[in-house]
């Protein structure tokens, strides 16, 4: 039947252009789309542990931040009550000022 339609001049040369025509298929279409979705969820799937450890990090180092800070207003405000007498006296911990235990 092919044969047929072959033969009429107007067909003939719409079955050869049909053959050179360049385009994906709808199943192809799916297929890839299909391919890319499931990549897509992988992907997200490795990357949620990634930013829940990041979280956490970042609430951890808020945290520690906050309490050092409220920690030195507590001191700020102790050593603004207490009377100079009985104020101690900051001593720094540097190299400079530890003595080695033979001396």
């Amino acid at each position: 039947m092919n044969s047929q339609h072959a033969l009429i001049p107007g067909n003939r040369q719409r079955l050869q252009n049909r053959k050179t025509e360049h385009g994906h298929t709808l199943v192809e279409l799916m297929v890839v789309t299909t391919l890319m979705t499931m990549l897509t969820f992988m992907i997200a799937q490795v990357w949620r542990p990634i930013a829940v450890s990041t979280t956490t990090l970042r609430e951890r180092a808020v945290a520690s931040t906050e309490v050092g800070l409220a920690a030195d207003f507590c001191a700020r405000i102790l050593a603004a009550q207490a009377p100079p007498s009985t104020s101690p006296k900051l001593v720094s911990l540097s190299s400079a000022n530890l003595k080695s235990p033979t001396a």
